[in-house]
Order: structure tokens, then sequence, then C-alpha cells
């Protein structure tokens, strides 16, 4: 309080959006040494192979939050890992195309990281674009397998798919841990 009265007589005209509450270390502080996040990363490993040599040192560390539920790195590590065996036991190759027609939640980052650990890639779909738009990139893209909630049915038979659900995975997959407040 004391600094932004101190300076209202040197810019009483000034807009209060102009003025600098910071002194010139508050701002070094917050912009530069609390920003520094330059971490050097092994660039021969995938984001899945760091995930999991994280998990192996932290297995019951906050992995990811999403709303109220919470999931650690060895249960993101568990969720993968049931991604990718589905896709493959479904016969997902290296390079299939594999779309992902989810809404966000804490469930979408397993199924991503599944994707790319059986070796396939991801097409991301979201579910509010209009039917129309949802299957003509179904239609253009010509994904071999595509992932979604609910059962996917096209409304033209041009392209086929292999259709596999969240809840094909496991019962278990969605049961997300909810954070105590």
């Amino acid at each position: 309080m004391v600094k932004i009265l101190s300076l209202i007589p040197d810019n009483f005209e000034s807009k209060k959006e102009t003025l600098n509450l910071l002194s010139e270390s508050e701002e070094r502080l917050l912009i530069h040494d609390w920003n520094n996040t330059e971490k050097s990363v092994d660039g021969n490993k995938g984001v899945n192979a760091l995930i999991s040599e994280h998990a192996t040192i932290h297995p019951d560390k906050t992995a990811l939050v999403f709303g109220e539920n919470e999931i650690s790195y060895g249960q993101l590590i568990d969720r993968v890992k049931q991604v990718s065996g589905t896709l493959i036991h479904s016969g997902v190759k290296t390079g299939d195309i594999v779309g992902v027609l989810i809404d966000r939640s804490i469930d979408m980052i397993p199924v991503l990281l599944g994707i790319m650990d059986a070796g396939a890639v991801y097409l991301p779909i979201d579910p509010a674009y209009p039917q129309e738009r949802i299957n003509y990139i179904i239609e253009d893209s010509a994904l071999q397998f595509l992932f979604s909630e609910q059962p996917y049915v096209a409304d033209s038979n041009q392209n086929s798919f292999v259709s596999i659900t969240l809840s094909e995975i496991s019962d278990e997959f969605s049961g997300a841990i909810r954070k105590d407040h």
C-alpha cells in the first residue's frame, strides 16, 4: 500500500494500469529468476520414456490433475500400458492413425500417450464439432482406428475403421483419485 501511495504524487495523471507496483529487484525475481524453467533433457528419448523414468523414481507423486481428479505417475503408466495393450491387441501397427474423439478429461493424456506407446499417431477430433465435420475428418484422414467415449457410428460406410471405447480399456481406467479439500 505504501508503494502505491508513493507513486501517486509523481504519476497523478497516469492510469492505474500503467503504474509499476514492483521494484526492480521484485520484477527481476518474478520475471527472470522464478521463470527460469530451462532443463536439459536427453534428446534421444521420447516423452513416454521420460515419463516412464520419472514414474520409476516417483510412482506415488501426482502426475496429472484435472478439476478435482488426480492420478499418480504409477497410475499414469498403468493406464498408458492398458491403452497401448488394447490398441496392439486390436491390430494397431506402427504409423497407423488413431482418431481420438473424447472430451478433455484426466483420461485424455493416458490415451494419447498409449497411442504413441503403441507406435501409432493420434489425430485429435473435438467431440463438440458438428457431426458433418467429424465425419469429414474421419473420411479425409483415412484413419484406421477411432478411440472414443461412446461407440461411434459413421453416417457413411466409405471409411472402415476399428472403434475402441474407454470402457473397453478397463472399468478401473476412469477411477481417478478425488483430491481431498
